[in-house]
């Protein structure tokens, strides 16, 4: 086999495995920080848990929350918000965030409160300026 050839596939894999990382890394930014271009954030429920735990928005915009398996409750704890609604494999509910702050919610079903601290599915939103 040629050396030069097998050069060119071995560098060729590094940057392909490189460039993997860099999209991985970029997906991962946006999904922690919610969505740029003003369209909803989108927090998933998957089995026992959230999917991501935590977004990040912008004052005014929307989450959504989207049952993917398993029957759930989208459920606000804390003293700055209420929130309580039924989330079904295949449906989504959603609410527009037009206060700073931070809203915590959990599914009571597989979490538990121990004083303000949510052990299991648990989240929150982060909603800035």
């Amino acid at each position: 086999m040629d050396p030069s050839t097998e050069l060119e596939r071995h560098v060729s894999r590094r940057w392909t495995s490189r460039l993997a990382a860099v999209v991985c890394a970029l997906a991962v930014a946006v999904t922690l920080t919610g969505p740029a271009d003003g369209a909803p954030a989108v927090i998933r429920g998957i089995g026992e848990r959230w999917s991501p735990t935590s977004v990040t928005i912008a004052r005014g915009s929307v989450v959504k929350w989207r049952g993917v398996s398993g029957f759930h409750d989208v459920t606000s704890y804390g003293r700055n918000w209420s929130f309580a609604r039924a989330l079904l494999a295949g449906t989504v509910v959603k609410r527009r965030f037009r206060v700073r702050g931070t809203f915590r919610f959990r599914c009571p079903i597989p979490s538990t409160l121990v004083g303000t601290t949510c052990l299991g599915m648990c989240g929150k939103v982060v909603v800035g300026s």
